[in-house]
């Protein structure tokens, strides 16, 4: 059951309503439609009999995408950059709510900037950017909060760009696929498995040397991750245990 304003929606473009590649508005005859923009800087114009508005960026999706697809339960209307006064065709997509949520960057960024700078105040420019070098040099996330004083969060705040990225230069990225071992290579996985067992090396140390999360060690040596590949060296070092 659609909405008055998805019903009218659809009035509009079975009548004949359209958006040019440029985002202005054209009734069925070809003239341009009067339209306004509302309090949150939408473009929108009214249709009558009964009176009910219809947003021109959801007209220019029915256009490019179809009915069935912007009306499909879960999908938002996005504007690519941003700005939701640009109903070019070519800014407007389709996408879930997160996919509109995460197209403000602006928003994401000054609000993590704000947000994360008040939660790690007690560092300066220069500390930061002393932070990400650290990082870059192999130094553990833990021993860098203890070297500054502040919390592990502050220090991973900082170093994903979540904080102060205006002075570091990392770029945050809201949306990281979660890699779990496989920025090794096979022979690095078996490595894992034998120094951990013959030489008695912690997990923290290994993911350290190797560039990848504890959590992708763990996997490795419990056999969810490179399971095949390390079989016959995590049985040896069991046996010899």
């Amino acid at each position: 059951m659609l909405s008055k304003m998805s019903t009218a929606l659809v009035r509009a473009y079975d009548a004949g309503w359209r958006v040019g590649v440029d985002g202005t508005c054209r009734k069925p005859d070809g003239s341009v439609q009067s339209s306004y923009k509302t309090r949150e800087g939408y473009w929108t114009f009214d249709m009558h009999a009964p009176k009910v508005s219809v947003r021109v960026h959801r007209l220019a999706a029915v256009q490019l995408f179809g009915k069935d697809a912007v009306f499909e339960r879960g999908v938002d209307v996005r504007h690519l950059d941003n700005n939701c006064g640009n109903n070019a065709l070519s800014n407007i997509a389709i996408g879930t709510r997160r996919d509109n949520y995460y197209d403000n960057a602006s928003y994401t960024n000054d609000r993590c900037r704000d947000a994360s700078r008040a939660a790690c105040r007690k560092l300066t420019d220069d500390d930061v950017r002393g932070v990400v070098e650290a990082q870059k040099q192999g130094a553990h996330l833990r021993d860098i909060a203890k070297t500054y004083g502040v919390s592990l969060a502050s220090i991973g705040r900082v170093t994903s760009g979540r904080a102060y990225a205006d002075v570091t230069g990392v770029v945050y990225s809201a949306k990281k696929p979660r890699v779990i071992g496989r920025k090794l290579t096979s022979d690095q996985a078996v490595e894992i498995v034998v120094r951990y067992f013959a030489e008695n090396i912690s997990q923290s140390e290994l993911a350290r040397h190797y560039g990848v999360t504890d959590s992708s060690v763990s996997a490795i040596l419990k056999g969810r991750c490179y399971a095949r590949e390390t079989e016959k060296a995590r049985q040896s070092a069991k046996g010899a245990a």
